[in-house]
Parts: structure tokens; sequence; C-alpha cells
């Protein structure tokens, strides 16, 4: 009778160390093992609730470049501005942009698209949040309505979602100088209109709201949850997974940060005259050496007697 042999299953070290070490420990596994990356933690956005009234935002609280910047945007973003939670939202507004603030909306593509929403609305800005492969492609921007309307158009282009962070004071800047560029050419025409940005992805409810939303923080030092309740509220189908939650996140606290180190520089800076004052002063308290209480026998006595020690030596 002829013998059967199985074939032999080779097993590696690692998987032999994991078995051994279940059995030794007298664990055992409750799900199958995954090798994938870890994912972010849960961030939980609250929900408003039924019965508040209308969410509020206040004054501009941002920093620009100087101080004739900080002026006009102080004057353009003066709050508070309110908004009632759009309790009639429907499946279909997902397509059509909403109104953030008064100069800011959210929406799609298609509302970029749109010649007839966006003159009725008094858009001038069409700003586009793209990936750099659409932006190649040519299949993401606002150029052709902007021409046909004789309005500006812009984009900011990113590979990825993580590449946000570092162009939100891009998109910040290039919104608020569109808003200053406006606010002058009113000044010489007062026919002129104030400026409004569209700002617009593919669905206007990720990358293009994650701008909205760092605009909000970085304008209004609002808290990421804050935020996103507010835009939620304004366009119920903005959707952040836990990876934008987590880069919003990060982007608040280099904003807590930056706000931190200037509100230091501006408790240390002293006026110059003051400066000099103090300057002085220190300088005339050591003027006279006779006023300087410095007993050399003190040392002696201390210091004196006390014998050579070498902390290191050559062998």
């Amino acid at each position: 009778m002829l013998e059967t042999h199985q074939p032999t299953r080779f097993v590696s070290k690692f998987e032999s160390n994991i078995s051994s070490i279940s059995h030794i420990t007298g664990s055992f596994a409750t799900a199958g093992r995954c090798w994938a990356p870890p994912s972010p933690p849960h961030i939980h956005i609250p929900s408003i609730p039924d019965e508040d009234g209308p969410l509020h935002i206040a004054s501009y609280n941002g920093s620009a470049e100087s101080e004739e910047e900080r002026q006009v945007l102080g004057e353009l973003l003066k709050g508070p501005f309110s908004a009632m939670p759009n309790r009639d939202w429907k499946y279909e507004d997902r397509r059509n942009a909403q109104k953030i603030l008064p100069f800011l909306f959210l929406g799609p593509s298609s509302a970029a698209r749109d010649i007839e929403y966006v003159r009725e609305n008094n858009i001038t800005l069409l700003l586009a949040i793209r990936n750099t492969a659409t932006a190649q492609a040519r299949l993401l921007s606002g150029a052709k309505t902007a021409n046909q309307l004789g309005i500006a158009s812009d984009h900011v282009d990113v590979e990825g979602n993580q590449q946000l962070i570092a162009t939100f004071p891009k998109a910040v800047k290039l919104i608020n100088n569109h808003l200053i560029h406006m606010n002058r050419q009113r000044e010489n025409d007062p026919t002129c209109m104030f400026g409004k940005v569209l700002v617009f992805c593919e669905s206007g409810s990720e990358r293009s709201a994650a701008v909205v939303a760092a605009y909000i923080m970085s304008n209004f030092s609002m808290s990421m949850i804050e935020t996103t309740q507010f835009l939620q509220s304004q366009r119920f189908c903005v959707s952040f997974d836990d990876g934008l939650k987590a880069l919003l996140q990060s982007y608040e606290e280099l904003l807590s940060a930056k706000s931190s180190v200037a509100l230091a520089r501006a408790s240390t800076t002293l006026p110059r005259n003051t400066q000099s004052a103090v300057a002085k002063r220190r300088r005339d308290d050591y003027a006279d050496e006779d006023d300087m209480d410095i007993d050399m026998d003190d040392d002696v006595a201390r210091f004196g007697n006390r014998s050579t020690f070498a902390p290191f030596s050559d062998y």
C-alpha cells in the first residue's frame, strides 16, 4: 500500500512567532489581521438642534500683510453675519450653489457653468479648486463663463486632499485680494459691483468646501467644529471625511499658534523712546563701580580652600 504524503507548507519565521506568542500568552484573534496603515481617529461633529435660532459669525479678525489691508478687510468683512439653517434642503439642491456669506458662495462645477446663476447673483470671481490631473486635462475651469460675462476667474491646484493645508493661505489671499480690488474699483466708480466669489470643485462638497471652511477659520477665528456646522447648515451635502476633518483641525492649530506668536510679539515690543530710556537706565545703574555690591572676601572664603578637581583625565 502506497503512502500518500501531503505537501509540506513552509511557515515563515514571522508567522511562527505570531502563533507561538499567541499560544504562550493564551490570547486569540478576535478579527482578521490587517496590514493597511492606520486610519485617522473619528472626529465627531455635533448636529445643530432644531430649536436653535440663527447661526452667527463675528466680524473680521484675521491677519493681513499691511495695516491698510487690515483696515479695508475690517470694513468689508464687518459682521456679525447671521444665517438660519436651511431646513428645506432637498437632494436636488446639491447641484446648485448656496450662499455661505453675503460675498461667498459654494457649489459644484455645474453652478460655475450656469451663466444665469452667476449673473443673477452678481458673482465677480469664479475660483476653482481642482486636482492637478483634472487641471492638466482642462476639465474643470470657470474661464469660459468668466470670459462670457467679463468677470475674473482663478484656480488652486492640488495633487490630493493632504496638500490642501499648504494651499489654504493662497486661497484665502486670492479671495481677500479680489474683495480689496473690487472695493478700490468702487471708490473710483460707484457703479461697480461689490466683490462676490463662487468657490467650486466637482461636487462642491469636499475640496472647495474645505477651502471655504479654511477661509472662515482664517478671517473670523472660528473653530473647525463651529465652521463645519455653519457650512452644513447652509449646504447640507458638505461631507468631510476624518482625513479632511483632521486636516482642518491641524490648520486651526496653526492659526492659533500664529495668533499666539503675534500677540507675544505685540506685548513685548516697546516704543523706541521707551527702549532708549530703559537702555540708558541700565547703563547708568552700572556707571559707578563703587555702587556695585561686590565683596571679594566672600569669594575667597568660599572657594579659596577648594581642592583641584579634574573631571576628565588621560590614561
